[in-house]
């Protein structure tokens, strides 16, 4: 078992950092000789680098811009938030860099996706998840394929293009991403276990150690009798690299001056409501009027009671129609409601349809006038049940007289929702337009039986005015001039309202507690320790920033790591203590030091490194590790612990029990390598390539 252990603690790392190296040297053939048109440029011009080939900031931008414009198209928004804008531009980057790091390893490889496959994807037996999602029926949640097949044949009659445009995007992403697929399948049939490594994985988990021991905890020594120095937390970090290399940060203090309305702007939105009642009384149509002056939306829907999102809810279940509540004040805002509607309304419902579905752009109008026929027909007295065998394309109802059976609010697409509930009662017959075609309905039964009210509200928002947020930023201002080193401001009228924002990269747009804040970032970045900022502005505070500390690429110094090595070193300081006085006892047994400490001898039975929990103790893994490298009876040295130092003495192992299969050991060692694969193949790539991100110098 020792001769085990020694494998897992000195080689375990080494053979899962073969793997990664064989990962990471697969990757790496051939893969920056990409003929970009991202390539150009000087170094004045150049967003960044790529094992020193520039990316050129024109061609970055023109790609940024590509992507801006497909977003608003796609979310029908004629502007986006900073916000959304910054997070687009980090795409653009992610996809620049996803091109010229892998899009020549798939060449190099022979890894394509044909025009033949691209259509199974598409339009055959095979779709991608992503066209099953786009093009699934919102009723049955069923992929149907005849809807690709009417988008294709219908996209080109958009004249603006955008239709094609996105997509060829579409198209795009999906061969990206089949391509990816690809890659990493490759690399994940390179992975191998071998059996002595499956075999040595299954006995170091399933052996387990009984032992005694004694336990002298950190808790004894008192801090102050540790005298921590410079260097003794310089060898710690020499001792530890791995986690003290850093990337370059900087670490920000703030205090934020937030922007609220003061009593004169609460008044003046008062003021203005109880201005508009006598309007919003007589006005002829409540949601004309709210949608031209209420800082709300209109909602056109009935809820009832339990439904209804407002304090004074109740109360419209007793007033006459017409009536208004309010002003009130609720969550930001002054309020007065108006009691438009109250009725009884079906919490369920039984309805049967007709589904008319044109396959083409100069079928539509055809369409809806055939939709009129059949409902004219209907309440003439034609049966719904021939009619829906003869013309509904609905597969499912079709022969079942069209019957959708049970309906309840939020089943059908919003259209049908809201006529079926809102609108329309028991046998009435109409047409409703939803993303599927034209339905004829009918409600065969709706039996009311809650009440519900339509409510309009007419609501002001209460906003700081400009003359508030000047003196507000007038107050900041003060505030950072006469707060303008990092001692004034740590001790300023306001310390008790400081916040941290620890390790904030060159790139980053935002700061933890702030939102979008990429102006104080660069500030950041463009001053020194101790340096405290003039006011910043976000949407709904002023800032001051102090830069607290600065960290530059490579080994941390001292000064950035002090206060967080410190209490490992006097752990560690500690530990040496307690063990120069287990061995100043002299004691050959473990009985002998327990007397000679006045400590106990505990026992822990059925431990190993699944399960290394010690009974008064705690966590402790080095002790378990410990305990299977003794021989039997034999007393150890003193053990550093997590919480204190151990002298433990071995009774016995249980080896795991035999077996000559190792399926299940090397499923558990691959399949977290798998994963890897997914999670982790491109930041590998890209932590071994030499990439700049000087985004900063444009953005």
């Amino acid at each position: 078992m020792a001769v085990i252990m020694k494998i897992r603690n000195r080689f375990g790392a080494v053979i899962i950092g073969l793997i990664a190296l064989a990962i990471v040297s697969f990757l790496l053939m051939d893969a920056l000789n990409s003929n970009s048109s991202l390539l150009q440029g000087g170094a004045s011009d150049a967003v960044g680098t790529v094992n020193g080939e520039s990316i050129d900031i024109k061609s970055f931008e023109a790609r940024y811009q590509e992507g801006l414009e497909n977003y608003k198209s796609q979310t029908q928004q004629p502007n986006v938030d900073e916000q959304t804008a910054l997070a687009l531009r980090d795409q653009t980057w992610s996809q620049v860099l996803n091109e010229l790091l892998m899009g020549k390893e798939y060449a190099e490889l022979g890894i394509e996706v044909t025009t033949d496959e691209l259509y199974d994807m598409v339009q055959g037996t095979n779709p991608h998840p992503q066209v099953v999602q786009a093009f699934s029926n919102p009723n049955t949640k069923q992929f149907d394929p005849n809807q690709v097949v009417m988008f294709l044949q219908n996209m080109d009659n958009d004249s603006t293009g955008q239709t094609r445009e996105r997509w060829l995007n579409f198209e795009k992403f999906l061969k990206e991403d089949r391509l990816r697929n690809k890659y990493n399948s490759l690399v994940k049939k390179g992975l191998y276990v071998p059996t002595w490594l499956a075999k040595a994985e299954y006995e170091v988990k399933n052996a387990t150690a009984d032992f005694d021991f004694v336990y002298l905890p950190y808790s004894e020594v008192k801090d102050e009798e540790v005298k921590v120095s410079d260097d003794d937390i310089e060898n710690f970090i020499n001792k530890n690299k791995g986690r003290f290399t850093q990337e370059e940060s900087r670490s920000l203090e703030y205090v934020t001056f937030d922007i609220k309305p003061n009593a004169t702007d609460t008044a003046k939105a008062l003021s203005w409501l109880q201005g508009q009642l006598g309007n919003f009384s007589t006005a002829e149509s409540d949601s004309i009027f709210v949608k031209l002056y209420s800082d709300k939306p209109y909602d056109e829907k009935f809820y009832g009671k339990d439904e209804l999102v407002s304090s004074v809810k109740d109360t419209f279940f007793s007033i006459a129609q017409g009536t208004i509540v309010g002003p009130y004040f609720e969550e930001g805002y002054f309020v007065a409601a108006k009691l438009v509607e109250r009725k009884n309304l079906a919490d369920s419902l039984e309805a049967r349809h007709i589904l008319l579905v044109p396959t083409k752009q100069e079928e539509i109008e055809a369409f809806r006038t055939l939709a009129d026929s059949l409902k004219t027909a209907i309440e003439g007295g034609s049966d719904f049940v021939a009619l829906a065998a003869q013309f509904s394309k609905d597969d499912k109802t079709a022969q079942t007289g069209g019957s959708w059976g049970v309906v309840k609010p939020g089943e059908k697409f919003e259209n049908i929702d809201k006529d079926l509930f809102f609108k329309y009662k028991q046998g009435d017959v109409f047409v409703t337009p939803s993303n599927e075609g034209f339905h004829v309905i009918q409600i065969t039964k709706a039996v009311p039986v809650k009440e519900a009210v339509k409510v309009a509200f007419l609501a002001r928002q209460i906003n700081a005015s400009q003359e508030t947020q000047r003196n507000l930023f007038a107050d900041a201002s003060k505030f950072a001039s006469a707060n303008n080193t990092l001692e004034k401001f740590r001790n300023s009228s306001k310390k008790e309202e400081i916040k941290k924002a620890p390790k904030i990269l060159r790139n980053d747009y935002t700061i933890f507690g702030l939102g979008t804040s990429r102006e104080a970032v660069r500030w950041g970045y463009e001053a020194s320790k101790g340096d405290v900022s003039n006011v910043f502005s976000t949407d709904d505070k002023y800032i001051v920033v102090a830069v607290a500390n600065v960290f530059e690429k490579g080994l941390a110094t001292v000064e950035n790591v002090r206060e967080e090595v410190k209490p490992e070193v006097i752990k560690e300081k500690k530990a040496a203590l307690l063990a120069d006085k287990v061995k100043a006892t002299g004691a050959t047994s473990l009985s002998q030091l327990a007397t000679k400490l006045s400590k106990e001898v505990l026992t822990a039975g059925g431990v190993n490194f699944s399960n290394n929990f010690l009974q008064g103790a705690g966590q402790e893994p080095r002790v378990a590790n410990r305990a299977f490298a003794l021989t039997a009876n034999a007393l150890s040295e003193a053990i550093q612990g997590e919480n204190g130092v151990y002298v433990i003495s071995l009774k016995a192992t249980t080896p795991a029990a035999a077996t000559s299969d190792y399926t299940g050991s090397k499923q558990q060692i691959k399949m977290p390598l798998e994963q890897r694969v997914e999670s982790q193949l491109f930041e590998a790539l890209k932590k071994v390539s030499d990439v700049k991100d000087e985004r900063y110098k444009f953005y």
